[in-house]
């Protein structure tokens, strides 16, 4: 599920950041995607992944109102 995974997404002078954590709470859950709202951006210059490894992955000039589902490489 990779939790404990820091995401950043680099939108000209921004930088957004998310962190993968679990839901809190009693019987509680959450939607396990990641959301940035990039208001009228409709391009993303970089997302850049922190796996709880330490590995990192980039990926250069995501297009906005996308769905992208990411796994950690293998060692």
């Amino acid at each position: 599920d990779a939790y404990g995974t820091l995401i950043k997404l680099f939108v000209g002078e921004r930088e957004l950041l998310a962190y993968k954590k679990s839901s809190t709470g009693y019987l509680s859950q959450s939607d396990p995607r990641m959301h940035f709202g990039l208001g009228d951006e409709v391009k993303a210059d970089r997302l850049e992944i922190i796996w709880p490894s330490g590995r990192r992955q980039v990926i250069e000039d995501v297009d906005a109102n996308q769905t992208i589902r990411v796994e950690e490489p293998p060692a």
